[in-house]
């Protein structure tokens, strides 16, 4: 299954480390780093949707 980890650079909450180690562990895991918090679509509103619709795009 198609998987993006989302890493919030500046996340307080969770580290960007663990959120990494997290992508790590899926096999086919992409990632994509936002430079936000833990709510990069409060925060980021712009930066998020684009991330999203890109990864969910039709191929």
């Amino acid at each position: 299954m198609p998987t993006l980890v989302a890493v919030t650079t500046a996340d307080s909450l969770i580290s960007p480390a663990l959120q990494r180690q997290l992508a790590a562990a899926i096999p086919t895991a992409e990632t994509a780093e936002l430079p936000t918090g833990h709510l990069p679509f409060a925060e980021r509103p712009q930066e998020w949707l684009k991330l999203m619709t890109d990864f969910l795009a039709p191929s």
